[in-house]
Order: structure tokens, then C-alpha cells, then sequence
């Protein structure tokens, strides 16, 4: 089973070998032991890792927040990117495959486009 320490390296690690940069100064909040800033020419992307779907669940919508505001305050409105964030939502916890809010959340396209993945995923 993967650590929560696993997830944010093997996603660092997949969003570099892809060509996105981290962004590591002035973003405390996204610059923490499960949470990660990145970028490339294109998109933002915030990756938040949790250790369980309730703490998942509790968190998302204060983090799409913050990722809307960094996009807001720091992207010009003229960038691409101003457009495209993306918030990838982690956790090695099992959740119920019939979890509609875990559901809900990979539906919702409002403000940005959310991933979810849980355990089983």
C-alpha cells in the first residue's frame, strides 16, 4: 500500500517528467508535506494528499478556493492558464465505490476541473 509520502513524490515525479515546474516560493499553504504547486505553460495544477476520504471530503472545497485564488491573483487573465487549473485530490484511503460524494466531486467542473483518486483507484 502506498504512503501519503509515496503519492506526493510519485505525482511530483509524473507532473516534472511531463514538463510542469513546481512552484515552491510564495505558496506556503501548497508547499507542505501533502500539498503541491505546479505549472507549465498551459495549466496550474494544485495535488493535495490525504490520508482519508472523510479528510478528502472536509478539505476539497477550502483547497479549490485556494487554488482559484492563487490563479486569480498571480495568473494574467490574458494566459491560458488563466483558464485551466486542475486540483488533483489524493488519499490511500478505500472509499466505497458507491460514494456519491466522492462522485460528486469528480463531477463537479465548476471553478476548476478536480481528479480523484482513493485507494482502490
Amino acid at each position: 500500500m502506498m504512503t501519503t509520502t509515496d503519492l506526493i513524490a510519485a505525482s511530483t515525479s509524473v507532473l516534472e517528467a511531463g514538463g510542469y515546474q513546481p512552484i515552491r516560493d510564495g505558496f506556503p499553504m501548497w508547499n507542505t508535506t501533502s500539498t503541491r504547486l505546479f505549472e507549465d505553460k498551459y495549466n496550474v495544477v494544485g495535488i493535495a494528499i490525504f490520508t482519508t476520504t472523510a479528510e478528502l471530503l472536509q478539505a476539497w472545497a477550502d483547497l479549490q478556493g485556494a487554488l482559484v485564488d492563487v490563479i486569480s491573483r498571480h495568473v494574467g487573465q490574458t494566459e491560458n492558464k488563466a483558464w485551466d487549473g486542475y486540483l488533483v485530490l489524493l488519499t490511500t484511503a478505500i472509499a466505497p465505490g458507491s460514494d456519491a460524494n466522492i462522485e460528486d466531486i469528480r463531477s463537479d467542473t465548476t471553478r476548476l476541473r478536480k481528479l480523484v483518486a482513493t485507494g482502490e483507484d
